[in-house]
């Protein structure tokens, strides 16, 4: 009543008021229309809040059909008025290209607009795009100073961002108590990664002593928040505890919740459980279902898995070439695992024709990677011959950086060959 009051007298904050009654459905009807009303009406006498909110509208398709580019209309016409809001949505917009040609440094500039006037989102922004060196050269020093100010506005990521910062060494010395610190302040803030960020320190004994029980308090925070890179940890806890009572069915049924939230290592994990039957009753089948569903998501892990699956090396009839197609996959976007396994098909022929020198190849590159098994592999390749004339030197070489990255085969080569002969013909 108020406020139609103040409304009838031409007050725009109360029409403001009005509309965002309608918009959320606070004490009225949820009515976008009669929002969107609202909204204009306050605009067309001088709000820039009111102009922002309409552009909200159409960015979100809220009582209007969506359209980015008039509400980047609305975004500019309410920055005019001095809203910083809209500033920062101008950045976002251009951040995404959404209604506009995507341009990092477009977003850069009306995201410092917005900061300098006090908006701690786009403060949070602007310091991402400056550790990301999106739209400008990376500074760490600049991503800082405004992950700070945001934080000292009460922003629970930009607090997060300074812990990861620390926790990684990222333009400040190495702490991990104070990348805790600042975890525990944007978890207090409501952050979700910190909670769960904090839960990883715990479980990990980083920066503070090792605790189970506070790294599940830590993660079941964030995961009832609906995060499911929490609900994973979980289950990798409960999977692989020392201090609490292991539980594969409880590893499996968190695997599983953050499977349903859409988290791929969580998928990939719940997956693993059906291939080994822990926690669940073995099946191939199911197991390829997540794996190709953690796949789909980016996984190349997964990607790998299936690939191996295929292989028959857990049971099933194999089927290298349907193998073949998963490695090529994972290896594409960089897998050394999936390129290993690709040498190893290649050397003997399978889903692809015999080829040495692409086995070579494909060993080469998962080794520069750091695989070991792709040292050990190399190391066989020289030693027979195959692919590249034979080589003991390059042979024993490649067998001690095989050792080195912990290849238990390779361990027990150089025990043999430091035995007896060296490699048979």
């Amino acid at each position: 009543m108020w406020y139609r009051l103040g409304a009838a007298k031409g007050d725009p904050n109360a029409m403001v008021r009005i509309g965002a009654m309608y918009d959320t459905g606070t004490g009225v009807a949820l009515n976008y229309a009669a929002a969107l009303e609202w909204y204009r009406k306050s605009a067309n006498i001088g709000s820039g809040y009111g102009a922002n909110d309409v552009g909200c509208l159409y960015l979100d398709g809220d009582g209007v059909e969506k359209n980015a580019k008039k509400s980047m209309e609305w975004f500019r016409r309410a920055a005019a008025m001095g809203n910083v809001t809209a500033m920062h949505n101008i950045g976002h917009q251009y951040y995404r290209g959404q209604g506009v040609k995507k341009s990092f440094a477009a977003a850069l500039h009306w995201y410092k607009m917005a900061a300098i006037g006090g908006n701690s989102a786009a403060m949070t922004h602007l310091g991402y795009m400056y550790a990301r060196g999106l739209g400008t050269m990376k500074n760490e020093q600049k991503a800082l100073e405004w992950y700070r100010r945001a934080a000292a506005k009460g922003s629970g990521y930009a607090a997060n961002n300074l812990g990861v910062h620390y926790e990684d060494g990222a333009g400040v010395p190495r702490s991990l108590v104070r990348a805790a610190g600042w975890y525990r302040t944007a978890a207090a803030m409501g952050n979700v990664s910190a909670m769960a960020n904090l839960g990883s320190l715990y479980a990990d004994g980083h920066g503070m002593e090792r605790n189970e029980a506070l790294a599940m308090e830590w993660y079941r925070r964030a995961a009832a928040a609906g995060d499911g890179g929490a609900m994973n940890d979980l289950g990798v806890l409960l999977e692989k505890s020392h201090g609490l009572k292991a539980s594969y069915q409880l590893a499996a049924r968190w695997y599983r919740r953050g499977a349903g939230a859409k988290n791929p290592q969580a998928m990939a994990n719940l997956a693993r459980m059906y291939v080994h039957g822990r926690g669940v009753k073995k099946n191939l089948a199911i197991a390829m279902q997540w794996y190709r569903q953690s796949a789909g998501l980016g996984d190349s892990d997964a990607a790998t898995r299936m690939g191996v699956l295929y292989s028959g090396r857990f049971g099933g009839k194999a089927d290298y070439a349907r193998a073949h197609k998963w490695f090529l996959r994972a290896a594409a976007a960089g897998n050394d695992h999936a390129m290993d396994n690709l040498g190893v098909q290649y050397l003997h022929g399978h889903g692809a024709p015999r080829s040495y020198a692409t086995a070579l190849r494909y060993f080469k590159e998962a080794a520069a990677a750091g695989n070991g098994f792709a040292m050990y592999d190399l190391g066989w390749m020289y030693g027979h011959g195959r692919g590249a004339p034979r080589n003991m030197q390059r042979a024993t070489r490649w067998f001690k950086k095989a050792a080195a990255a912990g290849n238990w085969h390779a361990i027990q080569k150089l025990k043999d060959m430091s035995h007896g002969p060296k490699i048979k013909k």
